[in-house]
């Protein structure tokens, strides 16, 4: 889940420097489900499913959370 002050929060996902995962679906706080693009602006509460390589999920989490 993307917490209320991770650096994620606000951006869109193209914007991320992001290298090795790759988001699935995004849950948001009111249930809707969808599968994010890269225009999709990130929310806190939003929560993820995503695939990474074991080598690049530290820094996957580190987005995540504050």
């Amino acid at each position: 889940m993307a917490e209320e002050h991770a650096p994620i929060i606000g951006h869109e996902i193209r914007e991320l420097k992001v290298k090795d995962f790759v988001f699935i679906a995004i849950r948001r706080l009111d249930g809707t489900l969808s599968i994010p693009n890269g225009n999709v602006r990130i929310q806190s509460g939003d929560i993820f499913t995503v695939f990474t390589k074991k080598e690049a999920e530290e820094d996957c989490l580190r987005l995540l959370t504050k």
